[in-house]
């Protein structure tokens, strides 16, 4: 259900290291005391911990009174540190020697660095800690004659970063089996962070702040928003934590729970792109047709001018010095931080086919400029960035945006929703299928093959394109003619292909006479079309999967193309009711059922095909 990792892919050994980070010269927010932060009492009458909320200071910084060593309100206290490699940084007074150590469950050192504070801006200080997977440490950070601050039941795992707009926010009560969900969400080796709304229009913030009422803290059914009655949905902003990137967190703690799992949530709904791509971003995301000289994050080559002018604004009306606020106030913080990957849910708000500032055709080369930009921030790039493709109520063009974009650079890989729909009557947010726990599913099973390189299935059923075929047939006792689409396919990882309904259609594949639900369509490229009118697309009538050759064959009686010239597309629709899977298990719903779910949707595609010669029956 994803595309691969393009050009060369080194294995990351689950660990991405830095010896360099950026610097960043404002703040905002608030944080915990030094030295209290957030607290678990020991477990409460329903078996949880207690979250006691700290109190806080002013400057958005972890420091105690009348100290000038300072930390970043989010290096806290229940955190989890990217294994193999960490950084801890800060601010002290200028050349201020800034000892960092990591001691074991009994105080014991087990390692310790050492940094001056620079001598010019803001004494920012910055230590390299790398260490194995563990849970149980502490860490201390001294400086002569400052507090000691320190931080209580540090892990050592990997970290993920989520990001995107409301489909990454949509937190786990609202998804399907919500509430049950919760009540089974006592994991204390998966810690979590979720920033609140705080974008900047002008400068960059090096603090955030928290959305719930501790900054790190285990995931338990007290740290997980509950919804707020049974018949209203809580909305998005203030509720916790994201439900893809807990239930994939969930889902890669389970298969490995000797690693700690760490994430940051920073997302925004209703939150286009182009908020999360500051000037320099912007620039190498337009491209020329857009009037640009961008590198489209380097997948392709600019023309040779002189300067990059993108009508001098990100869209009409916008100011290109002011894009990017959702970077610039939640992620520039974080850019020091060691991460093992990014997975981004985001799209929605750009999906406009009529609206080329910043729609679907301009995403191409934005989606692929952010991704850089990022890397480039974070110092890592090869960052591994996965992304969702578009469940479900969202165009087909705008999920072929996704994959052209992010899959022109390396390091990329998607999880695709678009099977994960829901019908009318599903959904407990409006406009946001609650189908999360598959969604999380496949973003784990990319990092499990892709990252952990574990001999799992983690790619769906891609088409081949070179080799599909159109044939057309006349002259039957009736004069009746007939179109034949062959589509072979590769499987992916996981065999036995077979054709299952898509969310909210469960019976979507049930008759293969229903021509709405079939998954391959026909556009006569030789078709008349009037100035400004979309090409009229042809549905095949029938349509069979055959498992022992990967071929999907689609038949549309009655019909022939005007000058053998045909776009032949598969799963290339909005809404999709039946679809194409591997596995022996699969569909949308299949995870809450006791047999293993296995199977992954496939790619969606479209191709221009010639039609071979006519034949008689």
């Amino acid at each position: 259900s994803q595309k691969m990792m393009s050009r060369e892919w080194q294995p990351l050994q689950h660990v991405l290291v830095l010896q360099a980070v950026i610097v960043f010269g404002a703040q905002c927010g608030v944080s915990a005391s030094a030295g209290r932060g957030n607290t678990l009492r020991p477990r409460s009458d329903h078996g949880q911990p207690e979250v006691v909320v700290a109190s806080v200071v002013p400057h958005g910084a972890l420091t105690t009174e009348n100290s000038s060593l300072r930390m970043p309100s989010f290096l806290s206290s229940h955190m989890v540190l990217q294994r193999g490699g960490a950084t801890v940084w800060g601010w002290a007074a200028a050349g201020t020697h800034v000892t960092v150590t990591v001691r074991d469950e009994l105080g014991a050192p087990i390692t310790s660095a050492t940094a001056t504070a620079s001598e010019t801006g803001v004494g920012d200080w910055r230590v390299e800690v790398s260490l194995p997977a563990r849970v149980n440490s502490s860490v201390t950070v001294a400086a002569p004659g400052e507090p000691t601050i320190t931080l209580q039941d540090i892990a050592w795992g990997d970290v993920f970063l989520c990001s995107g707009q409301s489909n990454m926010e949509y937190f786990v009560a609202d998804s399907f089996n919500g509430d049950a969900e919760r009540d089974m969400s006592d994991h204390p080796n998966l810690r979590m962070l979720n920033l609140a709304d705080d974008p900047m229009k002008t400068g960059v913030a090096t603090d955030c702040k928290s959305k719930a009422p501790y900054i790190w803290a285990a995931s338990a059914p007290n740290t997980l928003s509950p919804r707020d009655s049974l018949n209203k949905p809580s909305g998005f902003g203030e509720r916790y934590p994201s439900a893809v990137c807990w239930f994939a967190a969930r889902d890669l703690l389970l298969a490995q729970p000797a690693v700690p799992i760490g994430i940051i949530t920073a997302a925004k709904s209703g939150s286009a792109i182009q908020l999360w791509m500051p000037k320099e971003a912007m620039l190498d995301g337009t491209p020329a047709a857009f009037g640009g000289n961008g590198s489209c994050g380097g997948a392709i080559s600019p023309p040779a001018r002189a300067a990059a002018s993108p009508r001098n604004s990100t869209c009409p009306g916008e100011d290109l010095e002011l894009s990017g606020p959702y970077f610039r106030g939640m992620i520039a913080p974080l850019t020091p931080m060691r991460l093992t990957a990014v997975w981004w849910y985001q799209g929605e708000e750009n999906d406009h086919s009529n609206d080329p500032c910043p729609g679907p055709a301009w995403y191409r080369c934005l989606f692929p400029a952010m991704i850089k930009y990022w890397r480039t921030a974070f110092n890592l790039p090869d960052l591994p960035f996965f992304y969702v493709l578009l469940a479900a109520g969202h165009t087909a063009v705008m999920r072929e945006a996704q994959v052209a974009g992010a899959g022109a650079i390396a390091h990329t890989a998607f999880a695709s929703a678009l099977d994960l729909g829901a019908a009318a009557d599903e959904f407990l947010v409006p406009g946001h299928p609650p189908r999360k726990q598959e969604v999380g599913r496949r973003v784990s099973l990319l990092v499990r093959g892709i990252i952990y390189q574990e001999a799992v299935d983690f790619l769906g059923p891609r088409v081949i394109a070179e080799n599909v075929t159109v044939t057309e047939t006349t002259g039957d006792a009736a004069g009746v003619s007939q179109t034949t689409v062959m589509i072979p396919f590769d499987p992916g990882t996981n065999g036995n292909l077979h054709m299952n309904s898509t969310g909210g259609f469960p019976a979507g594949c049930q008759s293969s006479s229903n021509s709405s639900a079939s998954p391959v369509e026909l556009v006569d490229l030789d078709a008349p079309l009037a100035p400004g009118a979309n090409p009229k697309v042809i549905k095949t009538m029938s349509w069979t999967m055959n498992p022992s050759t990967n071929v999907l064959t689609a038949v549309l009686p009655g019909w022939q193309s005007i000058g053998g010239h045909v776009e032949v597309r598969f799963l290339y629709d909005n809404d999709p009711t039946c679809a194409v899977y591997n596995g022996l298990k699969s569909g949308p719903d299949s995870v809450y059922s006791s047999t293993p779910h296995l199977g992954l949707v496939a790619q969606t595609w479209r191709g221009n095909i010639t039609v071979g010669p006519h034949r008689d029956l």
